[in-house]
């Protein structure tokens, strides 16, 4: 810099004899050097005074203190360099005559904070290394030495403090952040109230010359609970989804929370946000959000109107999927104190056994002896029971008097038979039909028949109509004709019963009676017995069970396998698809063995053991292969897995044999 001691010793000289004389010649000096480089700044570089305007471009730190002045050097030397002289030639400055000169006391350099509004500014200002949060907190820490500007801030005088966007804001403005969990901040923010608007950045040390008042999770809590009570629907499933997610260390398990999430993932596809651990809850807010979402789930399940659009809309696998789920979800209603859900007239979700959804109050309970074909009649002649009775995959707890049964549909059969008997021969064929139906179902279920329609079963012949009954006549007419001459032959060839006939008479045109009562085989049986080739058949023919059951009757084309084959395969490989899925953790199939053409050999929990695999595309499967039998019979375990290409492999075990087939008697005398 120049001598700046120069100009301070001018008032010393003794040619300046008067003051008039002292002040003109320092304003001369003054004059001739403002606009001279006359200032070497921290960055070293030389600047005037004043800039071409007449504006100061320098700043002079201006206190009495020194040390208070030196550290607004160092301050602003961070954040305003160019703009300051060396830090050695603060003292000359601060001693001379040269009062415009200290321009930069701790009011202005507050004002100069209040001018730029936010932080983001001051960040891009400051010299890299420093935050615009550790400036500010120098900056409070030294500004607290000064009484006047300490209480002006303090006072809201000066809006110097930022909040938690970085808007500077006055200290009356701003509460302080006691350790709020910004989910509760976010959720307010979701009612319209921004509280990062008031809440003081937590980034920032304020020495305690300011007073603010604490704000916590408690007190954003109430706020949103208040709001909550003004607010739309749209608004709140925003805000309840927000909450639903939230737990503290005491309720993490709280099964209430966490069973209802599983029905809203399934229902709202990313509605909910991952669970986030609080330091505090509120259990009126938490049970509201449960009770809230439960309702949006139903809500929007009564908007499919029926079972299938919703098995459709919500990506189930198929109806049963579907009733299954939506019985989880009832039972979680009643268990939880929603039952008022289920009886919403404008809403309801319980479904008929037509499938369509209703009230709870309109429903009645099927006793479960109810036959689907009694139903079936039941509605043909004009009552659909099943639009009044629950699914039976719904369970509701209903009184005795709630429930539907079977001679409830009797009084309107009876009627609907009474009314068109006497029709005889000008009856319709829709009536002809459901009488056949009537009749059917009477001969197959004779004993509920004579319980449920006793008036009916006396009276079998109001089913039939005057051409049916000659018919039926000619019919028995030439039964008896048949049955005369059966009884001859079996004089004749002098036979006690019909096995010995069927083994003694040999027919001429169809064969013997044996292969007329056998099955053709087909791709059924093929398929069911797993026979994938002409070979295999043929080894399958000299087999006692086919060739005592099944007659192989030449084709002009040769038997076709591809489909055979082609349903193997599918079978196969979705059953090792299955068994070798992540979930089942206990099967291993790294290192699978085929042993014959349904057998292989895989490990199960480490140990070696034998899997079958059959299609079940036609309700069954016949093991006749001596293989299959030998691991059967292996002492090593083994599992009979079937599949039928549209629901997921079953494992067939010993005792669902037992049930499916009827055997409850084997015989032991063999076995040693």
């Amino acid at each position: 810099m120049y001598n700046i001691t120069r100009i301070n010793r001018i008032q010393d000289k003794e040619w300046l004899s008067t003051d008039w004389l002292k002040e003109n010649v320092i304003n001369k000096i003054k004059e001739y050097i403002k606009y001279c480089p006359i200032i070497d700044n921290v960055l070293g570089n030389r600047i005037a005074l004043f800039n071409n305007d007449g504006k100061m471009q320098v700043k002079i730190p201006n206190y009495f203190d020194e040390e208070i002045r030196n550290n607004i050097w160092e301050l602003c030397s961070k954040w305003i360099p160019d703009e300051l002289p060396q830090k050695e030639d603060i003292y000359y400055w601060y001693n001379s005559l040269w009062n415009e000169c200290k321009n930069l006391d701790l009011k202005r350099l507050t004002k100069k904070i209040e001018e730029l509004g936010n932080k983001a500014v001051l960040d891009v200002e400051l010299q890299i290394g420093i935050t615009s949060e550790e400036w500010l907190s120098e900056y409070y820490e030294l500004i607290k030495n000064d009484k006047e500007i300490a209480e002006g801030i303090s006072f809201g005088h000066y809006t110097v403090l930022p909040n938690q966007k970085g808007l500077f804001k006055k200290s009356t403005e701003l509460f302080v952040d006691t350790d709020i969990d910004k989910e509760y901040k976010e959720i307010l923010n979701l009612l319209g109230e921004d509280c990062s608007e008031y809440l003081l950045d937590k980034n920032i040390k304020i020495s305690n010359f300011i007073k603010f008042e604490k704000v916590n999770n408690e007190d954003l809590i109430a706020k949103i609970e208040k709001k909550l009570k003004y607010e739309g629907d749209e608004s709140k499933i925003n805000v309840y989804s927000h909450i639903l997610v939230l737990y503290d260390e005491e309720h993490k398990d709280y099964k209430k929370q966490n069973k209802i999430i599983e029905f809203a993932d399934k229902i709202f596809k990313g509605l909910l946000h991952d669970e986030q651990c609080v330091k505090s809850i509120s259990i009126e807010l938490l049970e509201n959000s449960i009770k809230y979402i439960a309702t949006h789930i139903a809500d929007t399940i009564s908007k499919e109107q029926n079972i299938s659009d919703f098995t459709n809309n919500f990506e189930f696998e198929n109806n049963n999927e579907a009733l299954k789920w939506l019985s989880s979800f009832i039972d979680y209603l009643v268990n939880n104190d929603f039952e008022i859900l289920l009886n919403k007239s404008t809403r309801p979700i319980l479904p008929n056994q037509n499938g369509f959804f209703m009230k709870k109050d309109d429903l009645l309970l099927d006793d479960g002896d109810i036959d689907d074909d009694l139903k079936d009649i039941a509605k043909e002649v004009g009552y659909d029971i099943r639009n009044e009775i629950l699914d039976k995959m719904i369970f509701l707890n209903l009184p005795k008097n709630r429930e539907r049964h079977a001679k409830d549909l009797a009084d309107i059969i009876v009627k609907f038979v009474k009314a068109n008997s006497s029709k005889g021969i000008n009856q319709t064929e829709e009536i002809k039909s459901i009488f056949k139906k009537i009749l059917f179902w009477i001969n197959e279920n004779m004993e509920s028949a004579k319980k449920i329609l006793p008036e009916i079963c006396e009276h079998k012949y109001w089913l039939y109509n005057d051409e049916e009954i000659s018919l039926n006549m000619k019919k028995a007419e030439e039964y008896d004709n048949l049955r005369e001459k059966y009884d001859n032959l079996l004089e004749k060839y002098n036979v006690q019963n019909t096995q010995s006939f069927e083994k003694t008479i040999q027919f001429k045109q169809a064969g013997n009676l044996d292969d007329i009562l056998k099955e053709s085989i087909t791709e059924d049986v093929l398929i069911q017995s797993g026979i994938d080739s002409n070979e295999a058949l043929q080894i399958a023919m000299d087999n006692s069970f086919f060739a005592d059951n099944f007659v192989h009757l030449s084709e002009s084309n040769s038997m076709k396998f591809e489909k055979v084959n082609e349903i193997l395969e599918r079978s196969k490989n979705n059953v090792i698809d299955y068994l070798a899925n992540k979930k089942k953790k206990e099967y291993d199939l790294s290192s699978i063995l085929k042993i014959d053409k349904t057998i292989y050999m895989i490990k199960k929990n480490g140990e070696e053991i034998y899997i079958i695999i059959r299609p079940s595309d036609y309700g069954q499967v016949i093991l006749y292969y001596d293989s299959e039998k030998d691991v059967l019979d292996y002492e090593r375990d083994w599992e009979l897995w079937v599949e039928d290409g549209i629901n997921c492999p079953q494992k067939i075990t010993f005792g669902k044999m037992l049930k499916l087939t009827g055997i409850n008697k084997i015989p032991l005398s063999k076995v040693r």
